[in-house]
């Protein structure tokens, strides 16, 4: 059985608390003398909405749980250890999962693994593959506390500057491991229109050692 703190009663709340709310909005109509504020409630309905797609998404990552005694992985049997609770960063906010570790059999000082993180395609151990992809743009465009501050005037997820600049760097390490073969297959896929007749290659801020002798 899949465990998630966004379970069905946390998704029936939001969806509750969002229709309380167009319902109040609805009476602030025909009750106030003057028209309600368009600016507070562009911005509550989309909390209420965030809030509402964190249930559906930590209700959804939970199905990607694995609960057996063992599983195995790359030709290796892992027993299940524990089960533990853990926060995800989606591209709507942080939800809370309770899911299942492994130990490789035989090796009781190995760190744990969990198949639910690699079912999803969870980025280092935390993103969501949607919230790490934006995280990754964004800071490509943006120094990582101005992608921050971004972030939180969007609404939905707000990762901190220190989480923004580690994307890069995780997706680095991951791409330099495959770069050869990755390289390749682009390579490969790309297609050089006919009438072409001249290639040009630049770089872009590289640093060459100056001599300092006189």
């Amino acid at each position: 059985m899949n465990i998630v703190t966004q379970d069905d009663t946390d998704t029936k709340s939001a969806w509750s608390k969002l229709h309380q709310f167009l319902l109040q909005r609805s009476r602030q109509w025909h009750t106030d003398e003057e028209a309600p504020a368009f600016v507070s409630f562009e911005r509550e309905l989309h909390e209420h909405l965030m809030a509402l797609e964190r249930a559906l998404l930590g209700d959804e990552l939970a199905r990607y749980d694995v609960d057996n005694k063992e599983v195995e992985v790359g030709g290796e049997r892992y027993r299940q250890v524990m089960s533990s609770g853990k926060n995800y960063l989606t591209i709507a906010g942080e939800v809370r999962v309770e899911r299942h570790l492994y130990r490789r059999v035989g090796d009781p000082e190995e760190r744990c693994i969990c198949p639910m993180d690699y079912r999803a395609g969870i980025i280092g151990g935390y993103a969501t593959p949607r919230a790490a992809r934006q995280m990754s743009w964004v800071t490509a465009h943006l120094p990582p506390r101005t992608a921050a501050e971004l972030f939180e005037e969007i609404g939905g997820m707000a990762p901190s500057h220190t989480t923004i600049d580690q994307q890069p760097k995780l997706v680095s390490d991951h791409w330099e491991t495959n770069r050869l073969t990755w390289e390749n297959a682009l390579r490969q896929a790309e297609e050089i229109p006919a009438a072409a007749t001249t290639l040009v290659v630049s770089l872009d801020g590289v640093m060459a050692p100056i001599n300092q002798e006189d």
